[in-house]
């Protein structure tokens, strides 16, 4: 990326390169938009993988939480975390690997190298698909447990 906006830049100081510049722009846009979508939300996911491995920790933090009126939203959250998503992101993973080959995804990292314009897109594309269909039925399956905790704590209050 860092080749990218060199390049962008580079042609773009002086007035008869800057068609150049503006082809580079528009060429690559696509491949760098992916790039750094896969980049940032691979952190999101990265946080979600840390919560799918201590939901055993967060299920008696959750039951505790979800009994109390006032944190009774937080403990209905941890609990929907811990129950959805070792589930999910395991059935994402299974999908995105089947999907995209390992080396694939491995050779998603030259994307930060210069090299990365003459890189093959389709797999960090498919990537990107998938990483944000994961996230999306994450949230979703999440919201909906929550919910259905929210309600139990309700009935479960000490307050």
């Amino acid at each position: 990326m860092a080749a990218y906006s060199a390049a962008v830049v580079g042609f773009g100081l002086t007035h008869w390169t800057s068609a150049v510049s503006m082809a580079i722009l528009n060429v690559y846009a696509y491949l760098v938009t992916a790039a750094t979508t896969v980049l940032l939300s691979s952190a999101v996911y990265a946080v979600a993988m840390v919560l799918a491995r201590t939901w055993p920790a967060l299920l008696p933090l959750g039951a505790v939480l979800v009994t109390f009126e006032r944190t009774r939203n937080l403990g209905a959250w941890l609990l929907a975390v811990s129950v959805v998503a070792p589930i999910v992101l395991a059935a994402g993973a299974d999908v995105l690997i089947t999907a995209v080959s390992p080396a694939q995804i491995a050779a998603l990292a030259g994307m930060v190298t210069p090299a990365f314009v003459f890189f093959n897109a389709d797999p960090l594309l498919m990537a990107m698909i998938l990483l944000g269909l994961i996230g999306l039925v994450l949230s979703v399956a999440t919201y909906a447990v929550s919910r259905l905790f929210d309600h139990a704590g309700a009935s479960l209050s000490l307050e």
